[in-house]
C-alpha cells in the first residue's frame, strides 16, 4: 500500500506515446523473486501478470503483445541494475 510520501524522492521522466501502456502496466506489475541466503534476487514480470493488469487496465487487446514485450524490456533493464546495486552492496560488506 502506498504511503503520502510516495511520490517523495520521485524522478520525472519523458515517456513516449508508443511506450505509454508498457510503463503503466509495469508500475501496476510486481516483479518475480527469487530469495535465498544471500539476498533477493530479481528476475523480471511474468507474461500473466502482465495479461492480468492489461485486463484490469482495459488495455486493448490488439496492444497485448507489443505492451507484454515492453513490460518484460522495462522488468529486466530494472532487474539488472537492482541486482547489480544488490551486488555491489554485498561486496563492499567483504
Amino acid at each position: 500500500m502506498k504511503g503520502a510520501d510516495a511520490g517523495a524522492g520521485a524522478i520525472e521522466c519523458e515517456v513516449l506515446e508508443c511506450n505509454w501502456w508498457p510503463v503503466q502496466v509495469y508500475l501496476r506489475c510486481q516483479q518475480t523473486m527469487l530469495a535465498g541466503m544471500a539476498g533477493a534476487v530479481l528476475l523480471g514480470v511474468s507474461a500473466v501478470e502482465v495479461r492480468a493488469v492489461c485486463s484490469l487496465m482495459c488495455v486493448p487487446r490488439s496492444a497485448w503483445p507489443d505492451v507484454l514485450d515492453g513490460v518484460q524490456a522495462v522488468a529486466g533493464m530494472v532487474a539488472k541494475i537492482e541486482n547489480d546495486k544488490a551486488a555491489a552492496r554485498a561486496k563492499s560488506k567483504d
